[in-house]
């Protein structure tokens, strides 16, 4: 892994060369066999124990949506699920993709920077991250990085709402984001390799290998990002600048198995990741010489067994992270290691054919070493759910009801739950209304930070519910309105005080909105818009009622696909961003932006070969994710990606 300035500077003059050739991935996989042999160690014993561990009775669950079985009745699925195989995206991360494709809000400090989400008015730490069924959480941190997650390598991304979220427990209030990395292939051409380039010294590229024999199915993913980040932006003084010590590189490699054999399957999955970047100084400093690392790897090992009437499945899931963050200017060299072991169970029974039940457990420990504390904090946390289905065969209705008590280290235990009934009369689309309750436990920084943990915290508790309705009119039209409120009492936030910030518990807070979308689409057009309009705000507080600080009050935007030939097709993205206010007292903002993204894809006749080229914030807007930090203007990319069989 590079770290220091100067070895940045002497890499970019030759950083295509260094980016396809073999040294740094090979450095990159002695890096991590370490950890994965360790990894895999401690897959197999837990593998080994599970049955002695269920039977202690000392676990929680989450159903998942993959587990799908075909029946008379098969549960509808509560989540938008948005393929990505039909384009080429090799953006960094994610976080831009799911801004202008599905109106979602990110804290973003820029490309390759660290990117947290907000969905539905929330706060990063109240949106659930799920891989391949398996919920990453983070309870030093309480928030994910979703700069540490890459387009190219995912099959699917699904996106589940308030109404059916709470099935992933504690800290699962405003959303979550399932990443998919399947291992499904295309026979007549199961490998591909990419290449892409930006404006501002962006080079990627990604191989992926998919093999098929018999039974086994199998892919792999290498990927690799060299970016410096260099563009141009206005400072304070109206002036234009190079934004410097702003580089940035990624490997990542990922494998997927899967051996099925008849209504029994196994499934094993690898991610493993090296990320830097050189952290910038805001617009309003000098000189930054901040560092950051971090390293990862995740594996899950998962066996599913299938009949008329139940579905099991089983996992075992072992996470290893590293990170660390260096400020020579400060003499500050921080390092942060976590170990995340799980065990999961989830069962699905098919009593008749109204009945559903589903039950299960779970069983985690998370580890955190850091510099920044005055010793190793681990916590375990338990929880067992189970839920209900009812699907009257005579009723347009389903009616289903969720308990899940949840246990953590240092915490009494409490309730996650969730009671929902969707209505769906003839000719007049679905309707939904829910209500549920969860929780958020205080994060480790909540607690233990120094300076500014506050140890007397205690858990918050949400109560929320909506109406939901999705019609589809002909075969043109369809669209989707809910509306959701939220209540929250013991609100964790962080503020500023006595020169540093500090978490508080607020007795109340309020969070409220509409979500709504329209799409109008046929076999050659597709447009579909999204509006969201979202208020949070604290009312025990000296600054009651105004909204809370980097939460925007409405989100918009517009996409549109147009196939011109069989071979060309023509997108644009629209987004609005409104007004977020830096303080609470709403005595300093970032102004709104304004955002338009064109893109053409050519695609050859055989399908084996595709360019896709696009412009980036086309109107060379000027905006800030986060106060005094600048965004990219006007950026052009290509990718070019080409399918074969060895």
């Amino acid at each position: 892994m590079l770290s220091g300035e100067k070895q940045l500077k002497d890499l970019w003059p030759n950083r295509l060369s260094t980016l396809f050739c073999l040294s740094p991935i090979l450095n990159f996989l002695s890096i991590i066999i370490k950890d994965i042999r360790r990894l895999l160690s401690h897959i197999i014993i837990s593998i080994c124990s599970i049955s002695s561990i269920f039977s202690q009775s000392i676990d929680t669950a989450v159903t998942i949506p993959e587990i799908n079985i075909s029946t008379g009745q098969p549960l509808a699925h509560q989540y938008d699920s948005i393929d990505i195989d039909h384009r080429i995206y090799q953006q960094p991360s994610i976080a831009g993709y799911l801004r202008n494709k599905y109106n979602i809000y990110f804290k973003n400090y820029g490309p390759g920077a660290s990117s947290t989400i907000s969905m539905n008015g929330g706060k990063a730490g109240e949106v659930a991250i799920v891989w391949n069924g398996i919920v990453l959480q983070n309870p030093m941190l309480g928030v994910n990085d979703y700069s540490m997650i890459s387009l190219s390598d995912l099959s699917k991304i699904q996106i589940i709402d308030m109404a059916s979220n709470n099935i992933y427990g504690a800290g699962a209030i405003s959303g979550t984001i399932a990443l998919n990395t399947d291992t499904e292939i295309d026979p007549t051409m199961p490998h591909s390799f990419t290449l892409g380039y930006t404006s501002y010294q962006q080079g990627m590229a990604h191989l992926n290998l998919g093999f098929k024999h018999k039974n086994w199915t199998q892919r792999f993913q290498i990927s690799g990002l060299q970016s410096k980040n260099n563009f141009t932006y206005t400072n304070n003084e109206n002036e234009k600048q190079k934004l410097e010590h702003a580089a940035h590189q990624v490997y990542n490699l990922q494998y997927d198995a899967k051996y099925r054999k008849s209504n029994r399957e196994w499934k094993l999955a690898l991610w493993a990741r090296d990320q830097f970047r050189q952290i910038p100084a805001p617009i309003n400093s000098k000189e930054s010489k901040a560092e950051q690392s971090d390293r990862f790897v995740r594996a899950s090992l998962q066996y599913n067994h299938v009949s008329n009437r139940h579905v099991s499945n089983i996992k075992s899931f072992m996470g290893i992270q590293h990170q660390n963050y260096n400020d020579e200017a400060i003499i500050l060299d921080a390092h942060h290691t976590f170990y995340n072991p799980q065990l999961r169970l989830d069962n699905q029974w098919y009593l008749n054919n109204e009945f559903t039940f589903k039950y299960g457990g779970i069983i985690q420990s998370f580890q955190a070493k850091s510099d920044n504390y005055s010793e190793v904090h681990q916590q375990t946390s338990t929880s067992i759910y189970s839920q209900i289905i009812y699907n009257p065969l005579r009723l347009p209705i389903t009616v289903s009801g969720l308990l899940k008590p949840e246990w953590a280290t240092s915490f009494d235990m409490d309730l996650v739950s969730e009671i929902k009934v969707e209505i769906r009369p003839k000719d007049l689309g679905s309707w939904t209304i829910y209500g549920g309750r969860n929780i958020v436990f205080p994060t480790f920084n909540d607690r233990f930070w120094v300076p500014g943990g506050n140890i007397d915290l205690i858990p918050e508790s949400n109560f929320t519910y909506g109406l939901r309705h999705h019609h589809s009119i002909g075969s043109h039209w369809s669209y989707k309105l809910e509306w959701f409120n939220r209540h929250a009492d013991n609100w964790i936030q962080w503020l500023p005080g006595d020169g540093y910030w500090s978490p508080q518990n607020f007795n109340k807070a309020r969070n409220y909105g509409i979500n709504a979308s329209l799409t109008w689409s046929n076999h050659f057009t597709t447009i579909q818009t999204r509006y969201q309009w979202a208020r949070t705000f604290l009312i025990d507080h000296p600054q009651a009622y105004k909204q809370t600080i980097y939460n925007p009050e409405h989100l918009i935007n517009l996409h549109g696909r147009q196939t011109i030939t069989e071979n060309i097709s023509f997108l644009l993205d629209i987004e609005y961003t409104s007004r977020r206010y830096v303080l609470s007292d709403h005595s300093d903002d970032l102004h709104p932006y304004f955002l338009l993204h064109p893109s053409i894809t050519f695609k050859s006749s055989n399908k084996q070969w595709q360019l896709d080229a696009t412009i980036y914030n086309l109107l060379n807007h000027s905006y800030q994710g986060i106060k005094n930090r600048p965004m990219p203007g006007i950026t052009f990319e290509i990718n070019t990606k080409y399918n074969f069989i060895l």
